[in-house]
């Protein structure tokens, strides 16, 4: 058997729908976020005001995702490797709204940063390597 390594997160496997936490602030390792993954089942809202500095990354479904005040717009994802992200990025304080119009599963990161700039929903083409 190979030890493991210290630095490593341990994830438990898959749950059904909801939010699953991988990490978290001051765990140990100590990644510095907060690290879930949602799952939405189709026509799920989550309509929510956010305490820490968060992005919502959709990996796989069909949704509409917005930010702010702005009307949510569709985003699709069946492949991470062959499909463009989309991903909605806000300040603490900041609002996300997602309406899964399939069964959807996001990334979701989230830190402490006091500072406020603009929210913003990424997509292929405004997202840049």
């Amino acid at each position: 058997m190979i030890p493991r390594h210290p630095h490593h997160l341990v994830w438990q496997g898959p749950s059904g729908s909801g939010r699953t936490a991988i990490t978290r602030r001051g765990d140990t390792p100590d990644t510095g976020m907060d690290f879930d993954l949602v799952r939405m089942a189709a026509g799920e809202t989550v309509d929510q005001t956010v305490s820490l500095e968060s992005a919502w990354l959709l990996l796989d479904g069909t949704a509409r995702m917005g930010c702010g005040d702005r009307a949510p717009t569709p985003a699709a994802r069946g492949s991470m490797a062959d499909d463009e992200p989309a991903c909605l990025h806000v300040a603490a304080g900041g609002r996300i709204r997602v309406v899964a119009q399939t069964a959807c599963e996001f990334a979701v990161f989230s830190v402490e940063n006091d500072r406020d700039f603009v929210q913003m929903r990424f997509d292929g083409d405004t997202m840049s390597c």
